[in-house]
């Protein structure tokens, strides 16, 4: 591995270009607004049950809808940061989160918010964008089939000035799994950009990987796809462009077992 300093500057950099495009567009209360978007009624599975298999997934798998006697596509949530949520692309269904989704047919809920991680918030004008853990206890009670988690890049200065934060993983992952005992979990590793990713993210990794086994879930280790494809990043120097987008799709696709999924239709 490379010294972590000229890696993380390039984090830091383009994080910086991040909020000041951000704070011009006025986005400073984009995840409250978002999260309260998506509250709703009623309350999450509870008790104890078997826990989703990903081979149990159909591409696009019927479930009995509670509208009237139709069907509903499967609901994945995706938690994550700016490189999942898409909100420096010029199209945010550009993302790779959206592009799975599309390609299995599946329904996406998207609350990935830009320059937070499992134990990093970030200031954006007057207000705060939320760790992982304060997204998910703010999140609404409804079920999903299938939960995606990605991130941890911007965690990195967390685990160089304050050690090991695996504490704090495990109880996100426990707490998602509390809310959601039968939904197929995910985990995406965390990745860099087009730079050297620094020794930080192989520990985050690793306290990721721990974490979501504990729990039954399945952790995707998609390695470094960006790293020494500059042409996959965009002008910032950090997030994937579209083409990297889908390079990233495509690997998660194959580490769920899905990559040769038909493409289906959002339902």
């Amino acid at each position: 591995m490379t010294p972590r300093r000229s890696a993380r500057s390039t984090r830091i950099a383009g994080l910086a270009i991040v909020t000041l495009l951000i704070a011009v567009a006025g986005l400073g209360w984009f995840a409250a607004d978002r999260l309260t978007a998506l509250r709703a009624t009623g309350a999450p599975a509870a008790g104890a049950g078997a826990v989703a298999d990903p081979a149990t997934l159909d591409p696009v798998p019927a479930v009995a809808s509670d509208t009237g006697g139709g069907t509903a596509a499967t609901r994945m949530l995706v938690i994550g940061d700016s490189y999942t949520s898409g909100e420096v692309l010029e199209d945010p269904a550009d993302r790779f989160s959206t592009l799975i989704a599309d390609r299995l047919g599946w329904n996406e809920e998207n609350v990935a918010l830009g320059g937070t991680g499992y134990v990093t918030e970030m200031p954006v004008g007057d207000g705060v964008r939320p760790t992982y853990q304060e997204v998910l206890d703010d999140l609404p009670d409804a079920d999903y089939d299938v939960v995606l988690v990605t991130g941890g890049g911007n965690d990195v200065p967390a685990w160089a000035e304050q050690g090991d934060r695996a504490d704090a993983v495990t109880a996100f992952y426990r707490d998602l799994r509390d809310r959601w005992p039968h939904a197929a979990v995910y985990a995406v590793s965390p990745f860099w950009n087009a730079a050297e990713p620094p020794e930080e993210l192989v520990m985050i990794g690793d306290d990721v990987h721990d974490a979501v086994d504990r729990i039954g879930g399945h952790y995707l280790d998609v390695g470094e796809p960006m790293t020494g494809h500059p042409e996959w990043i965009l002008p910032d120097g950090d997030h994937p462009n579209p083409a990297g987008n889908e390079i990233i799709a495509e690997r998660v696709l194959a580490l769920m077992g899905l990559a040769d999924a038909a493409p289906g239709s959002r339902g």
